[in-house]
């Protein structure tokens, strides 16, 4: 069973997500070559939406999976008496890293709700999410 992380590592490379913006707003999942220890550099920075949050990492059979959080900088507020959720959803990007310095995108997918849980086992990943619903009373 493996849980995310914020920084992985393949044996070979570290992977870190910031979870900290930089002066525009961005945040990144940087690659770094581990292996051998002076021969140590940044190979690649990933950019991220600045509308994520959360930021998780797993890296297993040449894949690196980005988890995170992502506001709906859209979304409008219902005024109804029920409302449900927040307007973020959770996303899930799958990156084959077979070249880390050259990344290339594979599966993108996302789900209502907030990412609350993930796991890993074998060839599956398990993810929760979850919403909310809120009765307003005025």
């Amino acid at each position: 069973m493996d849980e995310s992380e914020v920084v992985k590592t393949d044996g070979k490379y570290i992977y870190y997500a910031s979870n900290q913006p930089d002066a525009d707003g961005y945040q990144y999942v940087t690659i770094t070559r581990a292996v051998p220890a002076s021969d140590m550099s940044l190979i690649k920075r990933i950019k991220l939406p600045n509308n994520y949050s959360n930021v998780q990492l797993y890296v297993a059979d040449g894949r690196l999976t980005i988890l995170a959080n992502r506001w709906n900088n859209n979304y409008v507020y219902s005024a109804t008496p029920l409302s449900m959720g927040n307007g973020s959803v959770t996303v899930v990007v799958v990156y084959d890293i077979a070249d880390p310095a050259a990344p290339r995108l594979s599966r993108f997918y996302t789900v209502n709700g907030d990412l609350s849980q993930s796991r890993r086992e074998g060839n599956y990943l398990y993810v929760l999410s979850q919403s909310y619903l809120s009765l307003n009373t005025w």
